[in-house]
Protein backbone atom coordinates (compact mmCIF):
# COMPACT_ATOMS: atom_id res chain seq x y z
CA UNK A 1 0.00 0.00 0.00
CA UNK A 2 1.99 2.60 -1.22
CA UNK A 3 1.46 5.62 -2.65
CA UNK A 4 3.30 9.70 -2.80
CA UNK A 5 -0.12 11.79 -1.35
CA UNK A 6 2.71 14.01 0.60
CA UNK A 7 0.39 17.06 -0.88
CA UNK A 8 -2.46 17.32 1.42
CA UNK A 9 -4.18 15.16 4.31
CA UNK A 10 -7.68 14.56 5.35
CA UNK A 11 -8.41 14.18 8.96
CA UNK A 12 -11.82 14.62 10.35
CA UNK A 13 -14.14 11.62 12.47
CA UNK A 14 -15.69 9.86 9.31
CA UNK A 15 -12.12 10.03 6.88
CA UNK A 16 -8.45 9.80 7.91
CA UNK A 17 -6.41 9.63 4.58
CA UNK A 18 -4.99 11.52 2.01
CA UNK A 19 -6.89 13.90 -0.19
CA UNK A 20 -8.68 12.04 -2.54
CA UNK A 21 -10.30 15.58 -4.01
CA UNK A 22 -8.51 16.19 -7.85
CA UNK A 23 -8.85 19.98 -7.64
CA UNK A 24 -9.86 22.62 -5.21
CA UNK A 25 -12.70 23.52 -6.91
CA UNK A 26 -16.04 22.39 -5.65
CA UNK A 27 -18.27 20.51 -8.06
CA UNK A 28 -21.45 20.20 -8.75
CA UNK A 29 -23.67 18.91 -5.97
CA UNK A 30 -20.07 18.20 -3.46
CA UNK A 31 -21.23 17.14 -0.30
CA UNK A 32 -18.25 18.56 1.26
CA UNK A 33 -18.64 22.42 1.52
CA UNK A 34 -14.86 23.25 2.93
CA UNK A 35 -11.80 22.17 2.18
CA UNK A 36 -11.11 20.04 5.27
CA UNK A 37 -7.62 19.06 3.75
CA UNK A 38 -4.17 20.15 5.53
CA UNK A 39 -0.28 19.33 5.65
CA UNK A 40 0.35 15.68 5.93
CA UNK A 41 0.87 14.79 9.44
CA UNK A 42 3.99 12.81 10.19
CA UNK A 43 4.50 9.07 10.86
CA UNK A 44 4.84 10.07 15.06
CA UNK A 45 1.76 12.66 15.16
CA UNK A 46 -0.18 9.65 13.02
CA UNK A 47 0.54 6.90 15.67
CA UNK A 48 0.04 9.30 18.47
CA UNK A 49 -3.51 10.16 17.27
CA UNK A 50 -4.16 6.69 16.60
CA UNK A 51 -3.58 5.58 19.73
CA UNK A 52 -6.54 8.44 21.13
CA UNK A 53 -8.89 6.89 18.79
CA UNK A 54 -8.64 3.42 20.69
CA UNK A 55 -10.88 3.82 23.15
CA UNK A 56 -13.68 4.76 20.36
CA UNK A 57 -12.84 1.20 18.63
CA UNK A 58 -15.49 -0.69 20.54
CA UNK A 59 -16.65 -4.20 18.63
CA UNK A 60 -18.73 -3.43 15.34
CA UNK A 61 -19.06 -0.43 13.14
CA UNK A 62 -16.79 2.26 16.00
CA UNK A 63 -13.90 -1.21 14.73
CA UNK A 64 -14.60 -0.38 10.95
CA UNK A 65 -13.84 3.41 11.66
CA UNK A 66 -10.60 2.40 13.37
CA UNK A 67 -9.54 0.21 10.90
CA UNK A 68 -9.70 2.90 8.17
CA UNK A 69 -7.71 4.99 10.65
CA UNK A 70 -5.39 2.45 10.98
CA UNK A 71 -4.85 1.38 6.79
CA UNK A 72 -4.33 5.93 6.66
CA UNK A 73 -1.47 5.65 9.24
CA UNK A 74 0.12 2.54 7.45
CA UNK A 75 0.09 4.92 3.98
CA UNK A 76 2.19 7.40 6.22
CA UNK A 77 4.19 4.65 6.85
CA UNK A 78 5.11 3.05 3.22
CA UNK A 79 5.75 7.16 2.41
CA UNK A 80 8.22 7.53 5.38
CA UNK A 81 9.82 4.42 4.69
CA UNK A 82 8.59 2.36 7.43
CA UNK A 83 7.72 -0.91 6.09
CA UNK A 84 7.67 -2.85 8.67
CA UNK A 85 5.15 -0.38 10.48
CA UNK A 86 3.40 -0.15 7.38
CA UNK A 87 3.29 -4.24 7.43
CA UNK A 88 1.81 -4.24 11.46
CA UNK A 89 -0.94 -1.74 10.75
CA UNK A 90 -2.21 -3.54 7.44
CA UNK A 91 -2.33 -6.54 9.81
CA UNK A 92 -4.00 -5.48 12.52
CA UNK A 93 -6.27 -3.21 10.31
CA UNK A 94 -7.17 -6.58 8.35
CA UNK A 95 -8.14 -8.50 11.37
CA UNK A 96 -9.68 -5.96 13.02
CA UNK A 97 -12.43 -6.25 9.89
CA UNK A 98 -12.29 -9.71 9.64
CA UNK A 99 -13.67 -10.03 13.11
CA UNK A 100 -15.56 -6.47 13.85
CA UNK A 101 -17.54 -8.09 16.94
CA UNK A 102 -14.51 -8.86 18.74
CA UNK A 103 -12.94 -5.93 21.09
CA UNK A 104 -9.57 -5.13 19.66
CA UNK A 105 -8.55 -2.57 22.41
CA UNK A 106 -6.22 -4.93 24.63
CA UNK A 107 -4.60 -6.14 21.45
CA UNK A 108 -4.49 -2.32 19.68
CA UNK A 109 -3.11 -0.70 22.97
CA UNK A 110 -0.07 -3.72 22.70
CA UNK A 111 0.33 -3.48 19.06
CA UNK A 112 0.50 0.67 18.75
CA UNK A 113 3.09 0.89 21.93
CA UNK A 114 5.32 -1.73 19.97
CA UNK A 115 5.31 0.41 16.79
CA UNK A 116 5.98 3.65 18.63
CA UNK A 117 9.14 1.66 19.96
CA UNK A 118 9.98 1.40 16.23
CA UNK A 119 9.41 4.74 15.02
CA UNK A 120 11.49 6.57 17.56
CA UNK A 121 14.34 4.54 15.80
CA UNK A 122 13.48 6.28 12.80
CA UNK A 123 14.00 9.99 13.50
Amino acid sequence: MTGAFNTSWVDVASYFGPNRRLSKALHLRERRRQDLSGPTPSLNVALRKLKLHVFDASPGRNAYAFAERALGAAILAADDGALDVEAQLEALARRMLAQPDKDWRATIYRDLDDLSIETYSLH
